[in-house]
């Protein structure tokens, strides 16, 4: 697993985890991927960031959040990206 996988199973996971059930959450990344036609075995920065700007889609949308800005929660998503160069 290469380490941006890495951050997508940690990162990602972690963060969605902290609005959804962990059953959820895998789902709203397996969806994403899938939606993003990504593979998480060859992922690289620029799939990454597309698959954050994916998911924060999805929070728009569902808005688990309630007034609280999307932007941030983008920001603490992509800060695995950062990690890992």
């Amino acid at each position: 697993m290469n380490n941006i996988s890495f951050s997508v199973n940690s990162m990602i996971k972690i963060s969605l985890n902290k609005d959804f059930s962990e059953a959820m959450s895998t789902q709203i990344i397996l969806y994403n991927v899938k939606k993003c036609s990504l593979d998480l075995t060859k992922l690289d920065s620029d799939g990454y960031s597309r698959l954050v700007d994916s998911i924060i889609s999805d929070y728009i949308k569902i808005n688990p959040l309630g007034d609280s800005n999307t932007s941030l929660k983008k920001r603490e998503l992509l800060s695995g990206i950062e990690t890992t160069n």
